[in-house]
């Protein structure tokens, strides 16, 4: 089967958790026997729009750039980008819409007069221009329909229009997604939580939609931890560094605590927040580790007792909780968005490896982790639950083969004279 996915950047320019799950994803459906190419935006823009051709392992990748013009232009809707996504797919059986950022907010409607179309939601993008519904400070996100705060929480990236103006175009953009989620032959989402939140944003039934979870997007080799009570308690965070990543509450919750060692693994994605990380640490053991490979995961999860995910916002998935699962990590998450579910389902809906604590909440963060340390017995029972695999993007993509061959039988039987 000739598949596309579409999505909004691919590495090696972007290396977010979208980009990681697509590339997963495309390679295991690869390995089944299909046809796998890559269409997607590009980092930078480019004076004419161009579009490139590469080969990333493996895998065929048409980037289409945006020009300033475009790029700048307050709106979602991008004519001469959707062409070049439709040429750019023509000839394929099935296309995956995987994102449209930075390209068209029609492209599923497009798309689908030339193949049949499914539609991962990665975030909450259709609902939020800013992708993850994590408002400003003093601002609440509203409900579905009213758009007066929203105008307010992206005013800034727009300047130029007026807040009634915006806000009209907002509540324009809502209608506009809400529509290429009606045109898609199927639409999945890799959480219960985030398909009932974005159903519930835009005010649409999402009782149809599949729920598809990536699973681990990454080959861990089996590894022995050591298990030793001496030294401090060491907590790995991993994923890139921002401050809706809860990362600042944390150290503050933990800021002069003894007998305790912080690893933070990935890249600042905002600047100075390291040094901010840092100032606020006190005497607390901190590590502030860069961008990383799956070899430096399992060297960093061998000097680790177990893995935190402490993020404010209401996230879609969790894959930084299945890889730490799969290094043998227990691991605590806040309960915002997705991760308690992603916890529970690796656990099999068993007993959790690990735990879920308040979103923000230095307190609890901290009493969890000073009874974990002067408990270490207890920590091994939590060590113990770690499930023996996970799920992995290769379970996905099986999941998806079936879809996909599903619907490119429905659309030969409805072709046929």
């Amino acid at each position: 089967m000739k598949i596309v996915c579409v999505c909004a950047s691919f590495p090696p320019e972007f290396r977010g958790g979208s980009e990681v799950v697509v590339k997963a994803q495309a390679r295991a459906l690869t390995e089944l026997g299909h046809d796998v190419r890559v269409v997607c935006g590009a980092a930078e823009t480019s004076p004419t729009g161009e579009v490139s051709h590469e080969v990333v392992e493996g895998l065929e990748v048409t980037r289409i750039a945006r020009t300033p013009a475009e790029a700048l232009a307050p709106v979602w809707i991008q004519p001469r980008l959707r062409e070049l996504v439709a040429e750019a797919v023509r000839g394929a059986d099935l296309v995956h819409v995987h994102h449209w950022s930075p390209l068209s907010g029609d492209l599923v409607r497009r798309l689908r007069e030339l193949a049949p179309v499914v539609l991962t939601l990665h975030d909450h993008y259709a609902s939020c221009p800013r992708f993850f519904r994590t408002p400003l400070e003093g601002l609440a996100c509203p409900p579905n329909g009213r758009y007066d705060a929203c105008a307010e929480c992206v005013a800034a990236f727009v300047p130029l229009l007026a807040p009634a103006e915006l806000a009209g175009r907002l509540a324009a953009r809502a209608e506009d997604f809400r529509a290429e989620l009606r045109a898609a032959d199927e639409v999945v989402a890799p959480s219960e939580a985030l398909r009932d939140a974005l159903a519930r944003e835009l005010g649409v039934s999402g009782a149809r939609w599949r729920v598809v979870p990536h699973g681990l997007c990454r080959a861990f080799a089996s590894q022995t931890r050591e298990e030793s009570e001496e030294g401090p308690l060491t907590a790995l965070v991993l994923g890139n560094r921002t401050r809706v990543k809860g990362l600042l509450e944390l150290v503050r919750g933990l800021r002069d605590e003894p007998g305790m060692r912080l690893i933070l693994a990935g890249r600042e994605l905002e600047a100075g927040l390291d040094d901010e990380l840092r100032a606020t640490a006190g005497s607390l053991e901190l590590v502030l580790h860069g961008s990383y490979e799956a070899s430096d995961m399992r060297r960093l999860a061998r000097g680790a007792d177990l893995a935190l995910v402490p993020s404010l916002a209401y996230e879609s998935y969790g894959l930084v909780i299945e890889e730490a699962l799969a290094l043998g990590l227990p691991v605590w998450v806040s309960d915002r968005g997705a991760l308690p579910e992603v916890l529970a389902r690796a656990a099999h809906f068993g007993p959790l490896p690990g735990g879920v604590l308040p979103a923000g909440d230095r307190r609890a963060w901290r009493d969890t982790l000073r009874a974990l340390v002067a408990d270490r017995d207890r920590l091994q029972d939590f060590a113990a639950r770690v499930p023996a695999r996970v799920r992995t993007a290769a379970d996905a993509a099986r999941d998806l083969g079936e879809l996909y061959g599903d619907l490119v039988a429905r659309r030969e039987r409805a072709l046929r004279p």
